[in-house]
């Protein structure tokens, strides 16, 4: 996943790619949705929903990365929503 001023970039690994037939999602909405769940462990507990057109996808990070990725999206000009709970 890259972030950049405007714009997520996600390419998914080698296996989603071959289910899925999507080779890269771009996000350029102004809104971002960053989720945070307490139940799977902390190296996957961060999730950011990415949508290309009619293709929503969720990219995971670590929790220990949320700060920064929460800072990485305010800096290149997204407005961040987070949302917490076991079913977020």
């Amino acid at each position: 996943m890259t972030v950049t001023p405007g714009s997520i970039v996600l390419e998914p690994g080698v296996l989603t790619r071959r289910y899925t037939k999507v080779d890269r999602l771009t996000h350029t909405k102004p809104d971002v949705t960053m989720l945070k769940t307490r139940m799977p462990p902390p190296f996957v507990n961060t999730r950011l929903r990415i949508e290309d057109d009619d293709v929503v996808a969720v990219a995971s990070v670590p929790g220990w990365s949320r700060r920064r990725l929460r800072e990485a999206l305010r800096e290149a000009g997204f407005d961040v929503h987070e949302r917490f709970g076991r079913s977020a």
